[in-house]
């Protein structure tokens, strides 16, 4: 989980929270339907959409993260008698 984390941090996955925030501005804008504020809609828009592609791009959990060291013990034979004479 370390690992997924600090990925999600480093390719900077947008949140839920921003994209809510994306979603209530589109739907302020639609409600008002102004022409003055096409191009900010056809922006907005285009920025919601470039943000999902990239959460769903970097996902939460990689394949990579689930990997785990599995030990398992083995008996080894003690074979290692000395005789004294």
């Amino acid at each position: 989980m370390r690992n997924s984390f600090g990925r999600r941090l480093a390719l900077r996955r947008p949140k839920l929270a921003e994209i809510k925030a994306l979603e209530e501005d589109i739907a302020i804008l639609e409600s008002e339907a102004s022409p003055a504020n096409s191009e900010k809609l056809l922006a907005l828009k285009a920025e919601l959409d470039r943000q999902i592609a990239r959460r769903k791009w970097v996902s939460y959990i990689d394949p990579v993260d689930v990997r785990f060291n599995a030990f398992s013990e083995q008996p080894q034979p003690t074979s290692q008698a000395v005789m004294f004479v």
